[in-house]
């Protein structure tokens, strides 16, 4: 009996696959510790709790939140570079 193990990507290497066509358009795939995951798609359950977190991370940082915000939509901007081979 032989055992295998999986191959795991540097970032360098999931940023080449992604240039070479590796991934499909639509693909929502991440690099997790090395290995490509499949993502399921954002659903109903995702939004809600995306939603409620973002309120209480609100209440906890408020003179700050809108400094967050801009964060997070520039962190968006960038990432739509990498659409194919990055999701949030």
């Amino acid at each position: 009996m032989s055992l295998t193990t999986a191959k795991r990507f540097t970032i360098a290497e999931y940023h080449r696959l992604a240039e070479l066509g590796f991934f499909e358009e639509n693909d929502r795939v991440q690099l997790i510790k090395g290995e490509i995951i499949q993502m399921a798609a954002k659903g109903t359950p995702h939004s809600v709790c995306k939603t409620r977190l973002e309120r209480e991370l609100y209440k906890l940082v408020s003179d700050r939140a809108s400094e967050y915000r801009y964060y997070e939509e520039r962190y968006l901007d960038y990432l739509e570079n990498y659409q194919s081979s990055f999701c949030i």
